[in-house]
């Protein structure tokens, strides 16, 4: 896997998401989803930007989950749209019992997750290694591990936090 170098290397947590690129159930494919705002509220993050076209991107990868690497991908298609976005981060943050804000805003964020210095490659002929850079005063690595999804069910969502 790459070495990716942000420029606020000194200030930042990774976060990388292996993602199956075989085919796999709806049902699975919301649970990866879900899987991806668990990871971002779990980490304190209550501003997103809806407006980076690198968080589009992101959210491509997460719902084009079977797609191979490099095939054109058809945006209307798999995007979901900003309000269905927002909608199921409070639905989410809601049944967990957390208080988390999802605000979209063009301010200046104390918290945010830097979408213009990510990059995906092959992790294997499996998996996409996506790696996000999350800026924190005290970045802490944390892994969300995909590999293991017997029943497509976020139970079986293996979370790692590297201390």
């Amino acid at each position: 896997m790459r070495t990716h170098v942000c420029k606020r290397a000194e200030n930042q947590t990774r976060i990388t998401h292996f993602i199956p690129t075989a085919d796999v159930s709806d049902e699975q494919k919301r649970s990866i989803r879900e899987a991806a705002l668990v990871l971002l509220s779990e980490i304190g993050i209550s501003y997103l930007s809806f407006e980076s076209p690198a968080m589009i991107n992101f959210v491509r990868v997460i719902s084009s989950v079977g797609a191979k690497l490099g095939s054109p991908l058809d945006a209307q298609r798999i995007l979901p749209s900003e309000t269905t976005l927002r909608r199921d981060m409070v639905k989410l943050a809601q049944s967990r019992q957390q208080d988390l804000k999802v605000m979209i805003s063009k301010q200046r964020r104390p918290l945010q997750i830097c979408f213009d210095c990510w990059h995906n490659t092959w992790h294997s002929k499996e998996y996409i290694a996506l790696t996000l850079n999350v800026h924190t005063d005290k970045p802490t690595p944390v892994v969300l591990d995909l590999r293991e999804i017997p029943d497509g069910t976020s139970e079986s969502l293996k979370m790692a936090i590297d201390e």
